[in-house]
């Protein structure tokens, strides 16, 4: 009886006539588990370059006729929104996502404050009607805690193990 010289398996994408006697099976790689540290370091860095850009963004209105339309902000807000689900992404972990919500909302709450001067967001003005730049700022303010909620779910929900 003879030997089989080819093997009847396809793993190497091959055909079995052509693989080598010598070749070794490909190793398989099992996928660890990210560290729970890992990609902090982009996630500190994501969230001072989303609050400083969602924050120059923000100002950013249209108007037409009395009618103010904070464009910029709605903007700001996706932008950060990409920013924060990316850098999960790109760590592999949600607590990076978390992580970069979190320095954003820190440093955009500084930047609402008159801490070093005059404030960057305007929020509340002694005017008897609210101004356009008052509700950009709310919008900021207040869309940027559901953004990184959502953010979280959307990185959650993506880098779940699939089945």
């Amino acid at each position: 009886m003879t030997e089989q010289r080819q093997p009847t398996d396809y793993g190497s994408g091959l055909p079995p006539a052509f693989k080598s006697p010598d070749a070794q099976e490909p190793q398989i790689r099992v996928r660890r588990r990210p560290h729970p540290f890992a990609g902090w370091g982009t996630a500190v860095v994501g969230g001072v370059i989303a609050a400083v850009l969602g924050t120059n963004l923000h100002g950013q209105i249209a108007y037409a006729g009395d009618q103010a339309y904070p464009w910029g902000a709605v903007l700001a807000l996706v932008f950060a929104f990409a920013v924060m689900v990316w850098v999960g992404m790109r760590a592999d972990n949600v607590l990076a996502t978390g992580l970069t919500g979190m320095v954003t909302y820190l440093l955009v709450g500084i930047m609402a404050t008159s801490l070093f001067g005059d404030p960057l967001i305007v929020t509340e003005t002694t005017a008897e009607m609210q101004l356009g730049i008052e509700l950009a700022g709310k919008i900021w303010m207040i869309g940027l805690a559901v953004a990184v909620v959502l953010a979280i779910v959307a990185a959650a929900w993506a880098l779940k193990p699939r089945r």
